[in-house]
């Protein structure tokens, strides 16, 4: 059956993208910067997102405004991805330039923040793709750029430094105006003890994860209907208000998750992270300087994720910016897993998990035009989205 090839195809991409980077973990000697595996993992991953067409929500939103431009709108402060949108449509250069600009925006970060621990990326691409982070990346597409860039930047944190995070943060704002709403998080630098502990209360962490998935599926939130607009005004989410309004008033159900499969997937990841965080911890926490952080930030998503899931995306695209943080803590359990004898048979439960999501997601959505699938652009006649000068 065709979601059974739409899986490969992923797959494959996965396999590619692993084989990289174990051959950069292989010949890694510690040195800084990135070695040619690793150049070679970025690449493949702009050029293959570079050429897709149709894949992700917003994929062909951004695909049209390369080939026609966009107008720039009173107020709008993204002017990096104005001008380079702008810049490739006006000059007639090939959409896929500028998807693979953004792509790279995306994945060059977040390599960079894993270029010293190398065995995350040989993980990673499974975890990518085999569940709903590649999608993500391939839906909020600006906002993952700002996100990738926000794992990076958590050195700035760590270290206190932050002249250059507030860098950061303003070179993410002129990509994504919610880059804002990461402001805050910088107190989080002054919180290392608390920080410190957080991996080991297992307990505490489980239970509020499973209230915060309660909770997440109980009626919505009524009383925070007057916060609607003034919220998504200021995380840079306006084109959204009147629909969250509409939710939140009762009269909107059509982004209500079921708790199925793919939900069930995104439930037990979190519930992994958390029931191995003291092993991470113990691995991994002299090793990786941002360990702690990461490992809050990915616990964080999940139960915030599980929470407000069903009162509509405008509250879960600002939770994505956390979403990386899992998919780096997934991949590095995993990599433990499968390392460690004892605990293989655990390892292969957790592929199971991981794809579950995707192949579920494929098999729903087995439509010609559907999202979820890979879609190579050269197949496809888009000459009619050309427009005549």
């Amino acid at each position: 059956m065709i979601f059974i090839f739409n899986t490969l195809v992923y797959l494959i991409f996965a396999l590619i993208m692993s084989a990289f980077a174990k051959k950069s973990y292989e010949m890694s000697d510690d040195s800084d910067g990135l070695d040619r595996y690793e150049w070679m993992f970025i690449a493949f991953f702009t050029l293959m997102c570079a050429f897709r067409w149709n894949t992700g929500v917003d994929s062909v939103a951004y695909t049209l405004r390369f080939i026609r431009g966009m107008p720039i709108l009173e107020g709008n402060t993204e002017h990096i991805y104005n001008y380079i949108t702008n810049f490739i449509a006006e000059h007639r250069i090939h959409f896929s330039v500028g998807l693979g600009i953004l792509a790279f925006g995306q994945i060059f970060p977040l390599v960079k923040a894993l270029e010293k621990y190398r065995y995350i990326l040989v993980t990673l691409p499974f975890v990518l793709f085999g569940n709903c982070y590649f999608l993500t990346y391939m839906n909020g597409i600006r906002q993952m750029i700002v996100a990738s860039m926000f794992v990076y930047a958590c050195n700035y944190i760590i270290d206190k430094k932050i002249w250059k995070y507030l860098l950061f943060i303003l070179i993410g704002s002129l990509i994504h105006h919610s880059a804002y709403m990461l402001l805050p998080l910088y107190l989080l630098g002054y919180m290392g003890q608390w920080l410190d502990k957080v991996a080991d209360k297992r307990k505490i962490l489980m239970i509020t994860y499973v209230v915060c998935v309660v909770l997440g599926f109980t009626p919505s939130f009524q009383s925070v209907i007057s916060y609607a607009e003034a919220f998504s005004e200021i995380t840079g989410y306006t084109n959204y208000t009147d629909r969250v309004t509409e939710f939140l008033s009762g009269e909107y159900n059509k982004e209500v998750h079921n708790f199925g499969l793919m939900m069930m997937s995104y439930f037990l990841l979190g519930v992994f992270v958390i029931w191995y965080g003291p092993l991470l911890k113990e691995k991994y926490e002299d090793d990786i300087p941002c360990f702690n952080l990461w490992y809050s930030l990915a616990v964080a998503y999940g139960c915030l994720y599980f929470l407000i899931c069903n009162v509509s995306h405008i509250f879960i695209r600002p939770v994505q910016y956390l979403q990386p943080f899992q998919l780096i803590m997934v991949s590095l359990l995993l990599w433990e897993l499968l390392k460690n004898v004892r605990l293989r048979n655990i390892a292969y439960i957790l592929i199971v998990v991981i794809w579950m999501e995707c192949v579920w997601n494929l098999y729903k959505n087995q439509m010609p035009n559907s999202s979820s699938t890979y879609h190579f652009s050269w197949f496809y006649d888009l000459s009619r989205f050309y427009r005549i000068k």
